[in-house]
């Protein structure tokens, strides 16, 4: 029986001296420990902006300028874009009586945001585009309508652009041109609830004057401010 117990402690020494260096530090009792696993970083919810841009689409003349016999308007629209602080000057309707609708060009169908322009051989913009991207609401334009004290496009280049850069409730004298009608225009969220998708547009009336000029507000993709999970 002592035999059997030398013999055993014997076999039980050598496996121990054999072990790796690294299980020495192992005491009976230990508990193996994994190491901490990588922090899961928390869901956060996706903030979003609504996007939108306006674009002109019509001017109707309930009531042309001054009597209906004595001739037909020249009028023309001014868009000044309080988001990008700019403005531009669109062409010019002849011949509009009352009863008349004229509608705005594609090469000139934005209101806000304006964005890139393209301008003649005289400098004069004659088209130009929304911003990418839209803005989002609350926004605020302005539109002037006004009656051509020329012959719609032949003045010089100064004189075309008198009333365009004259600043909103001044006079300045070298726009000859008579304002027909103006009107500042500020959209918020509540106004704009219809809008649910991109691609849903709404349609809205202003009296400038003697006309009816029709917009449309049009919901854009929504815009990215924080993705699902932060970085």
């Amino acid at each position: 029986m002592r035999m059997f117990t030398h013999s055993a402690f014997a076999v039980l020494s050598a496996a121990l001296l054999a072990a790796p260096a690294s299980a020495q530090g192992f005491r009976p009792g230990d508990v193996a420990r994994a190491p901490p696993a990588a922090e899961v970083q928390q869901a956060r919810p996706r903030v979003v902006e609504r996007r939108y841009m306006v674009m002109p689409v019509s001017i109707y003349a309930n009531d042309e300028t001054g009597p209906d016999w004595a001739g037909s308007d020249e009028v023309y629209a001014i868009f000044r874009d309080a988001s990008t602080n700019s403005a531009v000057r669109t062409q010019t309707f002849g011949n509009v009586d009352t009863g008349h609708t004229r509608y705005f060009s594609q090469a000139q169908a934005c209101l806000a945001p304006l964005g890139a322009t393209q301008t003649d051989n005289e400098g004069k913009v004659i088209a130009w585009r929304c911003r990418a991207g839209g803005m989002r609401a609350p926004f605020a334009f302005r539109v002037e309508l006004y009656e051509s004290d020329g012959d719609g496009g032949a003045r010089s280049l100064v004189d075309w652009g008198a009333c365009l850069g004259a600043a909103p409730g001044e006079v300045q004298r070298a726009c000859l041109d008579d304002l027909v009608g103006a009107a500042d225009v500020s959209l918020r969220p509540m106004h704009l609830g219809r809008l649910r998708r991109a691609g849903d547009e709404r349609a809205f009336n202003v009296r400038l004057g003697g006309y009816t000029f029709t917009y449309k507000v049009v919901r854009l993709e929504d815009h990215v401010v924080e993705a699902t999970f932060g970085q």
